[in-house]
């Protein structure tokens, strides 16, 4: 807060999560169970099937905020640029028909039935706001805003879009005129905006 009048913030937020797995299900195994006798003999080959996902996002922001007076107005007025960015890479392989019995791993599975397959994504979205509030008097307010997004989830030729919002507002009951007993506040509102969201 450098000053009465402006104040600025900002934020930074980093998140990583990752996930190994491996399922693994030796030659033979079974999944009956009769309650009395245990496992049932099987004849499955069996089948090992690996799993490696890693994903991480980057989210920042900065926002400049301005409040002052010009006798009866008031103004608050914002600007707020965002960015956030997310990566994912996912990873599997498979295979089945062990040639050795107890071993998980995949050079000793039929290679006529493995599979293997991988992918990444990378999502990045940037936007800028500003917006701004007056109020006169305490009775006539205007609150406007546009903002300008960009995604890369959107087409080449749509990749960014501008959304805005005006609205305005009557606070008849601070009016001198108004005296209506039971009722201590009174307001029309009229607002009109544009809008949109990632595909």
């Amino acid at each position: 807060t450098p000053t009465s009048w402006f104040t600025a913030e900002a934020g930074l937020s980093y998140d990583r999560m990752g996930l190994d797995r491996e399922n693994f299900y030796p030659k033979g195994y079974s999944d009956h169970w009769d309650g009395t006798q245990g496992v049932r003999p099987s004849n499955r080959t069996g089948s090992l099937r690996l799993d490696n996902f890693l994903e991480d996002s980057l989210s920042a922001h900065v926002t400049a905020n301005f409040t002052r007076s010009f006798g009866d107005l008031a103004t608050r007025t914002s600007v707020r640029y965002l960015y956030e960015e997310q990566n994912s890479e996912s990873f599997f392989a498979g295979g089945s028909n062990f040639s050795v019995d107890g071993i998980p791993r995949l050079g000793v599975t039929d290679p006529s039935g493995r599979s293997i397959g991988s992918s990444a994504q990378t999502i990045k979205s940037e936007g800028v706001f500003l917006s701004t509030y007056m109020d006169l008097r305490d009775r006539y307010i205007l609150d406007a805003q546009i903002r300008r997004d960009g995604s890369s989830l959107f087409g080449p030729e749509e990749r960014w879009h501008t959304y805005y919002r005006l609205a305005g507002a009557w606070r008849i009951s601070e009016e001198d005129f108004f005296n209506i007993d039971g009722i201590n506040e009174l307001k029309l509102r009229y607002a009109y905006g544009t809008a949109g969201s990632k595909p």
